[in-house]
């Protein structure tokens, strides 16, 4: 398998004549994520690029997997720049929580214990869980946690009972 590049440089303007590129959000070891906003519905969105194959894998499981905690994959597409997946959006991580409430703080991780609970459910292991992939999503006073970056995760859904 050969290994792409991942680099911080934002992605071509008005990738997929969809989405703008806002600002990078940070990389890791295989893909860069970048914040853009949807054109056609004003939205906020994670945009991912690196392997083509990594990020087809994360969309199918993203899709296939409904579930109020987990991000939710919005498109995949490839153009001749390269490949791009859209995701729900989250502008800060867990660690943002830090000295909040207590019932706060339980809600938002035990979101991410139902989220993982869920994957664990279909078959999959996350493989990537720390603060970072625990993000806050939604306007002020309705967040919730999301758990995101389903790139490194093994194995692929099956059906289960909810």
């Amino acid at each position: 398998m050969q290994t792409e590049l991942v680099t911080t440089a934002p992605p071509r303007e008005g990738t997929g004549r969809r989405y703008q590129v806002l600002g990078f959000r940070g990389s890791g070891a295989e893909a860069s994520v970048h914040l853009a906003i949807d054109l056609f519905t004003g939205q906020e969105v994670a945009l991912k690029t690196g392997p083509a194959e990594r990020l087809a894998a994360e969309y199918r499981r993203a899709a296939s997997l409904a579930h109020p905690h987990l991000a939710r994959a919005l498109a995949l597409w490839h153009d001749p720049a390269g490949p791009s997946l859209a995701l729900e959006y989250g502008a800060e991580d867990l660690t943002q929580v830090r000295g909040a409430a207590e019932a706060l703080v339980v809600e938002h991780v035990a979101g991410i214990a139902r989220a993982l609970g869920h994957l664990h459910r279909r078959g999959i292991v996350h493989g990537d869980v720390k603060p970072q992939n625990a993000v806050l999503a939604g306007p002020a006073g309705e967040r919730r946690a999301l758990l995101v970056d389903l790139g490194l995760s093994d194995g692929e859904p099956v059906a289960r009972d909810r």
